[in-house]
């Protein structure tokens, strides 16, 4: 099979999925902050989201949107509030993951980003009957490695290394079916010394999305800082 066709359901799934709101739990543990709660999910393609965090006495953690040209991100516990261009990566500034918000969104989603340029290359895994992808950008020194199951061809595993080192792995399981595509309800995403870990309990894609929601109205005494 050559890579193109696993490639080309990839951009399929992507295509076709425009919105995605979810309720779970998420937990953060990296060298300088650490949170866990209560987690509310909405993802409009191409790059907004919002993401709201409650501890689990209802009380708000976090709070971060995007609307596809700003981010603003408050922690209520702080009383201040990060404000900057959405080009720099709402959730590389939250988690310090190197992504845009447009691969954010999708990993939020357990969607394999993708792209067009560089060299593709498959390998069929003889341990577990699987797939793994190779996706080599050689102008930005990128590659993305994505582990698939050998029947379903659901992504499992992703893996960005640029320059030879390791910038994020994101692990997917226990999926679920919506609308004729699988959805994992467990993320697992790793980038220098952070962790996130995230399990849905409910999932719904593809429902209209208002987009005020991306719009974060922070209450008057809140110090702003620019990023």
């Amino acid at each position: 099979m050559p890579a193109s066709v696993i490639v080309e359901r990839l951009e399929k799934k992507e295509e076709q999925l425009r919105s995605f709101r979810a309720v779970g739990s998420i937990k953060l543990k990296g060298e300088k902050q650490r949170w866990s709660g209560r987690a509310f999910v909405l993802v409009q393609l191409p790059s907004s989201l919002r993401l709201e965090v409650l501890n689990f006495f209802g009380q708000p953690v976090m709070y971060a949107a995007s609307d596809g040209s700003e981010f603003v991100i408050w922690q209520p516990g702080d009383n201040r509030a990060y404000q900057g261009l959405a080009t720099r990566g709402t959730l590389a500034r939250l988690i310090n993951f190197p992504l845009r918000d447009h691969e954010a969104a999708l990993l939020l989603a357990g969607v394999v980003p993708t792209w067009d340029q560089g060299e593709q290359k498959l390998f069929k895994l003889s341990d577990t009957g699987g797939l793994l992808l190779k996706m080599e950008d050689t102008p930005s020194r990128l590659i993305q490695e994505v582990w698939l199951k050998g029947k379903s061809g659901d992504a499992t595993k992703i893996e960005r290394l640029r320059g030879g080192k390791r910038e994020l792995e994101a692990t997917f399981s226990d999926f679920i079916a919506i609308e004729g595509w699988s959805y994992p309800k467990n993320i697992v995403m790793e980038g220098g010394k952070t962790r996130v870990t995230i399990h849905y309990e409910r999932i719904a894609i593809n429902e209209h999305v208002d987009a005020s929601v991306f719009h974060l109205s922070l209450p008057k005494g809140v110090e702003i800082i620019p990023w």
